[in-house]
């Protein structure tokens, strides 16, 4: 066998991190690559005596390029690593075979006993950090397959919220949403509709507005996305007379089960402040591709977020269905205004000893990606955000 399919994964994965933007027919030409360097006959160092010994020649002139494209571009460190590695195998081999050098192994009674002691200083460690999550992760999975945690639960609406829904050109769905929020089983006077039309070029504004929410339009060419939306509207809720005691924040494209004020308003009352809902699939039947995310989700919901809440673990916000306790952010403030907000905004409350905890019965119905093309885009935004917090 070649590459093992770790590094395989990891050269692609840590091109995501690094953010470049090839075109997608280059990502596909090399990923085939990658594929077929796996399967061939080169052998990595496996640092457990199967591999080629590494010769200076390669090894150096693999060093001389990762340090070029280090250079060229420092933000990139996770991919040049991976890449120097491959390239350091690949050149390896050649030099292996056009100077008729040849892998010489001891082997006693079946195990090599050649062991490549550089690599092993760096390598033995890092495979006991990967075992060591594998298996906190496996643990922690029984945790959501399991049952539940029991709580009963409070049925008298007491909390009251201000919705927010931040929305860039979504004049295709807004109104769904709008309408459908109007429907939810809390009473009119306890919540409010909030759309923030940032930097909107569309009727997103003119058609939640004719749905009854209260519009806020937001122009910046040098805040844009999200979370910095979303921190203009705090400010705004900050300075009205009227004043809540939490907010929920939802994307555009979602539907909101009809219960999921109740549920948070009952969490609130017993004293949780951070509080991320279910994340359900609105289309997981429309393609191939949504109906993968859509099955992805509701293992992690089960496996992650269920299981950590059971045993008193923090789980993580998740972009939407989000529920926030207004003292939190009159205390600490949002400032989470990076590719992944919600990511940053949990570790700045967990730093702050405020944990992220799971409401399964608030659902909220996203919509997935339909294409190969806008998976793509969105996980590669979304690991650029995550390698950034």
């Amino acid at each position: 066998v070649g590459m093992p399919i770790p590094a395989g994964g990891c050269v692609v994965a840590t091109y995501i991190l690094s953010g470049y933007s090839f075109p997608i027919t280059a990502v596909a030409v090399g990923t085939a690559i990658v594929a077929v360097i796996m399967y061939s006959e080169i052998k990595f160092p496996d640092f457990k005596g199967k591999g080629n010994p590494m010769y200076a020649t390669p090894v150096v002139i693999s060093f001389v390029a990762g340090l070029y494209l280090l250079y060229m571009r420092p933000v990139a460190w996770p991919f040049i690593i991976m890449f120097t590695y491959t390239l350091a195998g690949i050149l390896n081999f050649m030099y292996i075979k056009a100077t008729n050098k040849y892998s010489i192994l001891i082997v006693d009674k079946g195990v090599s006993l050649y062991m490549s002691s550089y690599f092993d200083i760096f390598m033995i460690p890092l495979q006991l950090l990967i075992v060591f999550f594998t298996v906190y992760y496996f643990v922690i999975s029984f945790f959501g397959i399991f049952g539940r945690k029991r709580d009963e639960k409070i049925k008298t609406p007491e909390k009251t919220f201000a919705i927010i829904v931040a929305a860039h050109n979504e004049d295709r769905v807004i109104g769904q949403l709008v309408e459908n929020l109007h429907l939810l089983n809390y009473p009119d006077s306890l919540y409010d509709i909030f759309v923030v039309a940032d930097n909107c070029q569309d009727n997103t504004a003119k058609i939640a507005k004719d749905g009854g929410a209260l519009v806020y339009e937001r122009t910046s060419t040098d805040e844009k996305g999200k979370g910095f939306a979303l921190e203009w509207m705090f400010n705004k809720l900050f300075a009205m007379k009227k004043q809540y005691d939490a907010v929920v924040i939802f994307d555009a494209d979602n539907l909101v089960h009809l219960d999921f004020l109740m549920e948070m308003n009952s969490r609130l009352c017993k004293g949780e402040r951070l509080i991320q809902g279910y994340l359900d699939a609105k289309n997981p039947n429309d393609t191939w591709i949504s109906g993968v995310f859509a099955i992805s989700f509701w293992v992690v919901n089960h496996i992650w977020h269920l299981a950590k809440y059971n045993i008193g673990l923090s789980s993580v916000l998740g972009g939407t269905g989000m529920c926030i306790s207004m003292d939190i952010l009159r205390k600490h403030g949002w400032g989470a205004t990076c590719l992944t907000e919600d990511m940053e905004f949990t570790m700045k409350a967990l730093l702050e000893g405020i944990p992220t905890t799971w409401a399964h019965d608030a659902i909220v119905y996203d919509e997935k990606p339909l294409t190969f093309k806008q998976s793509w885009d969105q996980r590669k935004r979304w690991s650029q955000g995550h390698f950034d917090v």
